[in-house]
């Protein structure tokens, strides 16, 4: 039997009101929610609609949390991967979504930390790359920080804590086959 959307919606929302009873008594310096790494949402591409739909289910999520466990700090990621700086692969120096708004608003809960990924330059950071023996180099680490400063631009514009929640770096595994040279 399909399950249909709103009923996926609602079983997503009682699986964290039951994940927040059973952990109730842990305090809340010990436990944080990350309620979904990185929401999908992109196919066939990331929308308004799509990330609107999202932060409405996000939204039922955090407060049936904030029911049982109203000081728990929850992380939140957006849609297309929650990942702000993809670049076309046609045209690395465009970037795929025209601003981390395009994936997540800022909501009108507290203790929201919202959560972000990053695997730019991507030769350097995904494993399906197989870049082998190029160097990190100026060009390598001026993507990054470029990629840092529209993240830290928009958590000071929304004045919200931003946590950089996954990432990567293609190293050697054998000494020779993939990842840069150094």
């Amino acid at each position: 039997m399909k399950c249909s959307k709103d009923e996926t919606k609602e079983d997503f929302v009682e699986l964290w009101r039951g994940l927040a009873q059973h952990y109730k008594d842990v305090p809340t310096n010990r436990l944080s929610f990350d309620i979904l790494s990185e929401p999908e949402f992109r196919h066939p591409k990331t929308s308004r609609s799509k990330r609107d739909e999202w932060l409405r289910t996000a939204s039922a999520a955090i407060e049936a949390i904030r029911e049982i466990s109203p000081d728990r700090t929850i992380i939140i990621e957006g849609i297309g991967l929650s990942a702000f700086d993809r670049r076309l692969s046609k045209n690395p120096s465009q970037f795929k979504h025209k601003g981390i708004d395009t994936l997540i608003k800022k909501l009108p809960y507290d203790n929201l930390v919202y959560g972000f990924s990053t695997y730019e330059p991507a030769w350097l950071t995904k494993q399906e790359f197989k870049e082998v023996g190029k160097a990190y180099n100026k060009s390598v680490a001026k993507t990054i920080d470029q990629g840092a400063s529209t993240l830290i631009r928009w958590a000071k514009r929304n004045n919200v804590p931003v946590m950089l929640v996954e990432t990567g770096m293609v190293g050697y595994s054998d000494g020779k086959s993939d990842g840069p040279s150094s």
